[in-house]
């Protein structure tokens, strides 16, 4: 087929111990991903990649059509509690013998300050000091939690010499809006730039959401006029996380990116420049007008001899 449409998604999720994986399966998990990280969606070796760049031959041209992706909220908004986390102690006395529990919030000696419920933190550490990783583990659930909130342990349920305060993260927190940016890329070009032409991240999720209306969030973003990939031409789509840090093997922490594109190839790809010359929207339509438009020439030209 000389002309087809394509889909294609990308999410940060691979196989347990790898980083990116060819092919999806049920049981893979996310991998990490620091916030303000760009990466190649295609080869970028996180999540799912195919094996060389996207790049169209002396007889391919591309028209990308859509991109979407996974929204970024804002810092204030609230969620559950990351499940699997390692909480991080900002204070704690000294002697502490609480160990091995797994208690709800909020419970009998455990408290919040903020409005967070419904979720748990787990104590796996043998007494003594609580702060350092692995200590106090967020159990995944709750709504209501936000980064800045406290979490405090009671000086009586402790056992030690004070209270112990536990205070979220935005990473902590759980939430359906943990997305970022995704910028198209042509050769060595940036497509969205800023106004003084330095480059800048792309398109945000919350303007292209995916899937559509997730959160409740409708698109405002299209993109128009299409973007044309010439013949010879790499072409790449690179997302770049935003505020919250996607911790490996999280359930809520997976984020996907969206593109469509048409492919023309062979002789649809020549009609394809050639609409491009006379400055005419290269879409399947027009493609199979400028056929029919070169059938009917020819059939009034072989009629008229």
């Amino acid at each position: 087929m000389a002309m087809r449409s394509q889909v294609y998604e990308w999410t940060n999720l691979a196989p347990t111990g790898s980083t990116s994986t060819l092919f999806r399966r049920s049981t893979d998990v996310p991998v990490a991903l620091a916030s303000g990280t760009q990466i190649s969606v295609f080869i970028g070796g996180t999540g799912y990649n195919i094996t060389k760049p996207a790049e169209t031959t002396a007889t391919q041209f591309v028209v990308i059509e859509d991109v979407a992706l996974t929204p970024d909220g804002s810092l204030t908004q609230t969620g559950g509690l990351s499940g699997g986390r390692d909480l991080t102690v900002t204070s704690e006395g000294t002697g502490n013998t609480l160990t091995g529990v797994s208690a709800a919030i909020p419970s009998a000696g455990i408290t919040t300050s903020g409005s967070g419920t419904g979720g748990g933190i787990t104590i796996t550490v043998t007494g003594g000091s609580y702060a350092g990783a692995g200590a106090i583990v967020a159990s995944l659930g709750g709504s209501g939690f936000a980064a800045g909130d406290t979490i405090t342990i009671a000086q009586a349920t402790a056992g030690g010499t004070a209270d112990v305060v536990i205070t979220l993260t935005a990473d902590d927190i759980c939430v359906p809006q943990n997305g970022g940016h995704a910028q198209i890329r042509i050769n060595t070009t940036n497509y969205f730039q800023n106004p003084d032409v330095t480059s800048q991240s792309g398109v945000p999720g919350l303007a292209s959401p995916y899937p559509r209306g997730v959160n409740n969030i409708l698109k405002t973003f299209d993109l128009y006029p299409d973007i044309y990939v010439l013949p010879g031409q790499v072409w790449d789509v690179l997302y770049t996380q935003g505020a919250f840090s996607l911790q490996a093997g999280e359930v809520c922490d997976v984020v996907a990116v969206f593109i469509k594109y048409t492919l023309y190839d062979g002789p649809d790809a020549l009609i394809a420049n050639k609409l491009l010359e006379l400055g005419i929207t290269v879409n399947p339509n027009n493609v199979d007008w400028y056929k029919r438009t070169l059938i009917e020439q020819q059939s009034a030209s072989m009629g008229g001899v």
